[in-house]
């Protein structure tokens, strides 16, 4: 009898809690070892990838985090027969390196537009205001390189199911 017992504990201790009505989510992610946790309101659980997480059916947020992933949240509609999903975790080193540049590019750009701006501010244009011109383009050129450069890392970097339920 004991020995039943023992098993039976054992079986429980193994086997995922489950609540009442709950599916299963089977998550693997890019980078492996994100952690997920449920979002409010359905917040019952936490796994690090590749995991199972049991999960209400219908729409949930999954929240990712980690050591080199930049928090971030992505929602899956879970059938009621359970889903495996793949999930592209923002990292934090690219996905920082896009804002910066992004903070950067932008008053960059709009420097480069109030330079070119200076000589018509004094009538009438003289054809020594070339540098002006030429250091406002440049300037704004640069300012849009950057700018383009940290919007495609962001848009590279966003959270997203790669695949399984959407």
């Amino acid at each position: 009898m004991a020995n039943r017992i023992a098993l039976v504990l054992v079986a429980l201790t193994v086997a995922a809690p489950v609540a009442h009505g709950d599916t299963t989510l089977q998550i693997t992610a890019e980078p492996p070892g994100t952690v997920v946790e449920l979002a409010p309101p359905a917040k019952r659980g936490t796994c690090t990838t590749p995991c199972a997480l049991p999960t209400p059916p219908g729409r949930v947020a999954l929240r990712l985090s980690g050591p080199v992933v930049e928090a971030s949240t992505v929602e899956v509609d879970v059938p009621p027969s359970g889903a495996a999903i793949r999930v592209r975790a923002p990292r934090q080193v690219p996905y920082n390196v896009g804002a910066l540049l992004t903070a950067i590019g932008v008053p960059v750009a709009l420097a480069g537009i109030g330079v070119m701006a200076v000589p018509a501010t004094e009538p009438p244009m003289a054809s020594g205001d070339w540098p002006f011109y030429a250091g406002g383009a440049a300037t704004l050129g640069v300012g849009l390189v950057l700018t383009t450069a940290g919007a495609v890392l962001l848009a590279r970097e966003r959270p997203r199911l790669v695949d399984g339920a959407r």
